[in-house]
């Protein structure tokens, strides 16, 4: 059945949504089936993982999603995790990625950092996506000082291996930057 999750990881980052669907449907299936034993183990909380991937810019969703793998005890063996938030750091506007208006931004926050810890007991690789956003936030609210800061503490808990990361938050820090010394 690992094979019908990393398929479905393959199809998502592939944008066959229908295939990904189709794999996630399959392995529901096998887990929910009465003589499957693997409800509450690892295999079922890597099915928690790949299903999470739909709901990338919900992190409340997100909390739900990873309070499961984590109870599940999975240590995920399908896909490299950092990959599930590549997209919100490749993303041009974290804001826009994760669809609240600027007003609501504080609660986005606030459930992505819990997401971000339930994800640390699976993998260190979405360390700093709370602290990106919250940079974004402070950016776009004119918060300068306040955005250079979360910009830089985004930096020193990113993991190394993850340029885009990098990269968003060095555009972050350096508008922030330009922006204070024009004021």
């Amino acid at each position: 059945m690992k094979t019908t999750l990393t398929n479905a990881v393959k199809a998502y980052y592939a944008y066959d949504i229908e295939g990904y669907q189709r794999y996630v449907s399959e392995m529901a299936e096998f887990i929910n089936n009465e003589r499957c034993e693997c409800k509450k183990c690892s295999l079922a909380g890597e099915y928690d993982l790949v299903r999470s991937l739909a709901y990338l810019n919900m992190p409340g969703k997100l909390c739900e999603f990873y309070g499961e793998a984590v109870a599940k005890g999975v240590k995920t063996e399908i896909f490299d995790i950092s990959e599930t938030y590549l997209l919100a750091w490749a993303y041009e506007d974290l804001i826009e990625y994760f669809g609240m208006p600027l007003e609501k931004a504080d609660g986005v926050a606030e459930h992505l950092e819990k997401a971000v810890k339930l994800h640390a007991a699976i993998s260190p690789y979405a360390a700093g996506t709370d602290l990106l956003y919250r940079a974004e936030v402070a950016l776009r609210r004119k918060e300068y000082e306040k955005a250079l800061y979360y910009a830089r503490e985004a930096e020193s808990v990113l993991p190394k291996k993850n340029a885009a990361a990098y990269a968003c938050s060095a555009r972050i820090a350096e508008n922030a930057y330009k922006a204070i010394r024009f004021e």
